[in-house]
């Protein structure tokens, strides 16, 4: 990866300040996060529009964009293609829903 992301670290992360030694779920999610990031070879901007296209299709909470999209827009990507990615991810949750009820009819 050309650049280093760190999800954890970014100012508006809510992670970041609830970081205490003593929350071993958040530390098992900040130890997986540095992995997942070690192992690609996305570039960052890329990295983070695939995240955020992976929240919309999991139905994340809004503090899951929050952390991805700081980063994203520091990375160099555009309010418009985080709005474009979402667009078009937004049937693909649902469309799989719509199709396995009209074919049990």
């Amino acid at each position: 990866m050309d650049g280093v992301v760190d999800l954890w670290s970014y100012p508006g992360s809510r992670a970041r300040r609830r970081r205490p030694k003593d929350a071993p779920v958040l530390e098992a999610l900040i130890d997986i996060n540095a992995v997942s990031l070690a192992r690609v070879e996305l570039d960052p901007a890329t990295l983070l529009l695939v995240r955020i296209a992976a929240l919309a299709a999991v139905d994340a909470p809004a503090a899951s964009y929050l952390m991805h999209v700081g980063p994203a827009v520091e990375s160099g990507v555009k309010v418009e293609q985080v709005q474009d990615v979402l667009v078009a991810v937004a049937p693909i949750p649902v469309h799989p829903r719509a199709v396995g009820r009209d074919e049990d009819h």
